[in-house]
């Protein structure tokens, strides 16, 4: 539960920031509902998104008979906030079951991401392959007897996945080159050159002479100044 109320606390202080420092009018904030959120972990070799969890636990009740009709979307956005699963009915309700029920992120994320850790550390030769097998996750005798890190980094990278949920978080939420070019370089570039930056092609008018007047390199080696600096504007002028 404290995990959670940190993961959750480190959103919130992201979204402060955000309209803290933003410039743009209506500032587009960050949650896992959204999409634009990924929990991840460097050390143990996997990453996630609400979807893409949601997703595996679809494909998990799909191989075994369940999970016809669920919509994906509205499954992952059960997974984060006041929301609780209850057994008795098989519904999620924004009000607790019982007094020791769960949040639905940390009884479906984190509570089977402590139970892998847990029996990894722990008893490996008798919980382990029966959690495995509860998981959906196959080892052999030479990769159970694996140091504790590799082996956790191998059964988190065959339960959770490859890296397919931030793939898709990017592709989604952060717009392409070609789109944000102008939004990006339309303040800062002089108007002759602004129809190129946009559509992110020099082609042949970059080399050259052209590259070397338009570009401001900040090194003490090469340092060609830019066409509209004040200098060259003072001499036109004058």
């Amino acid at each position: 539960m404290d995990a959670y109320f940190k993961l959750r606390h480190i959103v919130d202080e992201i979204n402060g920031l955000l309209s803290l420092y933003s410039e743009e009018d209506k500032v587009r904030g960050v949650s896992p509902v959204l999409g634009n959120v990924c929990f991840a972990s460097a050390q143990f070799g996997f990453s996630f998104t609400l979807q893409s969890f949601a997703q595996h636990y679809l494909d998990t009740s799909e191989s075994g008979g369940g999970g016809g009709g669920i919509d994906l979307n509205d499954f992952a956005k059960r997974l984060w906030g006041d929301i609780y699963f209850n057994p008795k009915n098989r519904r999620f309700t924004k009000k607790s079951p019982h007094a020791s029920a769960q949040r639905s992120f940390v009884e479906f994320i984190l509570e089977p991401l402590y139970k892998i850790f847990a029996q990894v550390v722990g008893d490996v030769d008798t919980c382990l392959p029966m959690l495995c097998s509860e998981l959906g996750i196959r080892l052999t005798k030479s990769e159970a007897k694996m140091n504790v890190r590799t082996l956790l980094r191998l059964i988190c990278s065959r339960w959770i996945g490859d890296y397919n949920g931030f793939v898709e978080m990017v592709v989604r939420h952060i717009p392409s080159p070609v789109a944000n070019a102008q939004s990006k370089v339309g303040k800062r570039t002089a108007i002759i050159y602004f129809s190129t930056f946009v559509a992110c092609s020099f082609g042949a008018s970059s080399t050259g002479s052209n590259r070397r007047r338009c570009c401001c390199f900040r090194s003490s080696r090469l340092r060609p100044r830019c066409p509209l600096s004040k200098s060259r504007i003072a001499r036109r002028r004058s």
